[in-house]
């Protein structure tokens, strides 16, 4: 995912992209590319990245 740099995120999945719940914990971007993984099984295989206030 592209992010910029300072800002804080969160990402939240969704197996039928009407029901999200956060898959992990809030962050900080220190780069301004990040990858992460997840079990589809668990969280779904929809994502999206939330910015935080």
């Amino acid at each position: 995912m592209k992010l910029t740099v300072g800002k804080r995120y969160t990402i939240e999945a969704s197996k039928n992209m009407v029901d999200w719940v956060q898959a992990g914990d809030i962050f900080t971007a220190e780069e301004q590319f990040k990858a992460m993984k997840f079990d589809v099984d668990d969280f779904g295989q929809f994502y999206r990245v939330i910015e935080q206030p």
